[in-house]
């Protein structure tokens, strides 16, 4: 582009519209785009331990009911064997999870109260419930009217 002298002064052949953007015009959008990446990285990374939080909680509500089930099938003198609290650990894959169970028995001598709960580096889940041990040790659900 040639530039021209009048009076003094150098133009541009150029007009204003033609000129492209400034070094502070680039530098601002720049800006404006590294901001936008920067919110975009922190979304995905919160959606991933969202992701990886609810996935030890389902795990750990699943581990819970497992536990509760294997405690009603029990026979009766092996529930008594619950009124101090047990508790292990259960490593799943590079996870783990560490369980501690109760049962007690409720006045009426054929309702027991269980109750587990599984806990793991970021929390944990609780889990309780009554079942009817009929005379013969059977167990029996509750049914409501």
């Amino acid at each position: 582009m040639r530039s021209r002298q009048i009076l003094g002064r150098r133009r541009s052949a150029c007009s204003g519209a033609e000129r492209g953007f400034t070094l502070i015009e680039a530098l601002v959008s720049l800006f404006i785009v590294s901001l936008a990446i920067v919110a975009m990285v922190q979304a995905s990374a919160r959606t991933l331990r969202t992701q990886a939080s609810a996935e030890r909680h389902l795990e750990a509500v699943a581990l819970a009911e497992s536990r509760l089930d294997a405690i009603a099938l029990l026979p009766e003198d092996s529930l008594e064997g619950y009124a101090d609290a047990r508790s292990g650990e259960i490593s799943l894959g590079l996870r783990r999870y560490v369980w501690r169970a109760l049962v007690r028995k409720e006045q009426d001598t054929r309702l027991w109260r269980a109750a587990v709960s599984i806990e793991w580096e970021e929390g944990d889940f609780d889990l309780e419930t009554v079942f009817y041990r009929r005379g013969d040790d059977r167990l029996r659900r509750l049914e409501s009217p």
